[in-house]
């Protein structure tokens, strides 16, 4: 899996990146949080593929069962599925928008589905995800 760097200076200055690629303009966001990274992979049929995941390659996951905006992964779930928090500083922009957990917990949202991480995956380690999650893709 290759990281593709998107513009750190802009992230700096911004807490955004801001993404466009001349080589995969269908595949890749116009926009990427700073907490979020773009990796390059492959698939098993050895095509090109692109996940999001953290800056060292742990992936990022949505649930089926959360509604539009609204995570159902409360208590005992957040034991095994942390939900990728946003900087204090961030806005929505584009497919990338914000769900507030309560207490000043800001929670990335890709697509109108909440964004967690697995806490018991190892990174580089294929994941047994269980039935109902989902690796995030752009």
């Amino acid at each position: 899996m290759n990281y593709i760097a998107l513009g750190a200076a802009l992230a700096a200055t911004t807490g955004t990146l801001g993404v466009r690629s001349a080589l995969a303009q269908d595949t890749i966001p116009n926009f990427i949080p700073v907490e979020v990274s773009l990796f390059e992979d492959r698939d098993a049929s050895g095509k090109k593929i692109y996940k999001f995941a953290t800056e060292n390659g742990h992936p990022f996951y949505t649930r089926d069962k959360d509604e539009p905006n609204k995570s159902t992964c409360t208590e005992e779930c957040k034991e095994d599925w942390s939900p990728v928090r946003a900087r204090a500083n961030a806005k929505p922009e584009a497919e990338w928008t914000l769900f507030d957990r309560g207490n000043g917990y800001m929670q990335w949202v890709y697509k109108g589905k909440p964004v967690y991480q697995n806490v018991a995956q190892a990174i580089g380690q294929e994941a047994k995800i269980p039935p109902g999650w989902t690796e995030l893709k752009p």
